[in-house]
């Protein structure tokens, strides 16, 4: 700042730098604050290049993304997560036209594109945005690289929640990457050894997802984070289908709990999964409240997000396997 004055690109440039190395160590709050005052920056007139323009909006993008899921999805917060999906509407046309749809700006924000058109329950546009970013991604950075990494863990998550067997396949090399690559406490690798815990208990793979779990658990920096109320509720999931209720609910409340407390509230898609995972396990289990806690979960689901949202036929089809398994 002294060098070079406090509105410079050389100046924007190392905030936001300092925005992902923020991201990296869990300050999510932070990284937005800074991405804000970039932007804002740009916006009041301080000369950049195009280039480094269209990066920081992507990652502004990105930060409201995820400071809405960090909230567990939340109604509260679901402006953030349209303010987001509307900036990358707007922003990639012009990405791809200026700099090229295999650019690493535009594969980011394709990613994101994908990931917000997710969670607004536009899946069939979410799906093949997200399959072509990870080819270009795996074209442009390499298979080692933890760019690559990112986009196959996202569709990786993308497929396990559409029941399409190559989820295992994305998700371990996720996981790979990111842990030869940046170790196995960056925020992402954890959250994907989540889904992949989850796909393995719904595989029946009880021990090594409870391994892969516990070890998430130790690798997890302390305090309230997304990061750990996932990996609690996957590890209650793994423990509820088991049977093991008298040490996964506990768990399981603890990550109900919160999400409600954050900013999630009870209409979340956060809360919404965990319902689903407990419903699962008491079907298959046969617990004797199994037809109250499925009936609950269904009806819940269906207020939230309409009689004919896309993760309702998957949900409720994986529930009917459990009836059918049980005899039911």
């Amino acid at each position: 700042i002294v060098e070079y004055g406090l509105e410079s690109e050389k100046v924007l440039k190392a905030k936001k730098l300092l925005s992902e190395i923020f991201g990296f160590s869990f300050d999510h709050e932070g990284a937005l604050d800074l991405l804000h005052e970039i932007v804002d920056a740009i916006d009041a007139g301080v000369s950049v290049s195009h280039e480094f323009d269209l990066d920081a909006r992507v990652g502004l993008a990105g930060a409201l993304y995820v400071s809405h899921m960090l909230s567990g999805g939340g109604e509260g917060t679901r402006p953030l997560l349209e303010e987001s999906l509307q900036m990358i509407e707007q922003l990639l046309p012009t990405i791809n036209e200026d700099l090229g749809a295999l650019h690493p700006i535009s594969i980011d924000a394709r990613i994101l594109l994908a990931s917000c058109l997710m969670q607004v329950m536009r899946i069939d546009e979410s799906v093949p945005i997200l399959e072509q970013a990870y080819e270009d991604a795996s074209k442009i950075y390499g298979p080692n690289h933890y760019k690559t990494a990112g986009a196959a863990g996202a569709l990786g998550s993308f497929y396990f929640y559409r029941g399409i067997p190559e989820s295992e396949t994305l998700l371990r090399e996720a996981i790979k990457i990111y842990t030869e690559v940046l170790g196995t406490n960056h925020p992402s690798g954890i959250n994907f050894r989540s889904t992949l815990g989850q796909l393995l208990v719904s595989q029946n793979s009880f021990d090594e997802a409870e391994t892969i779990l516990r070890q998430n658990l130790q690798d997890v920096p302390e305090g309230p984070s997304f990061a750990r109320t996932q990996t609690v509720g996957s590890l209650a999931y793994a423990l509820m289908m088991q049977g093991k209720f008298e040490e996964g609910e506990p768990l399981w409340q603890a990550s109900v709990d919160e999400l409600i407390t954050a900013k999630a509230g009870e209409a979340s898609q956060g809360v919404d999964g965990l319902r689903f995972i407990k419903a699962h396990a008491y079907i298959l289990n046969s617990h004797p409240n199994a037809d109250e806690v499925a009936d609950e979960f269904i009806s819940r689901h269906i207020k939230l997000y309409g009689s004919t949202a896309p993760q309702l036929f998957t949900w409720m089809y994986v529930l009917g396997q459990a009836y059918f398994q049980t005899d039911k």
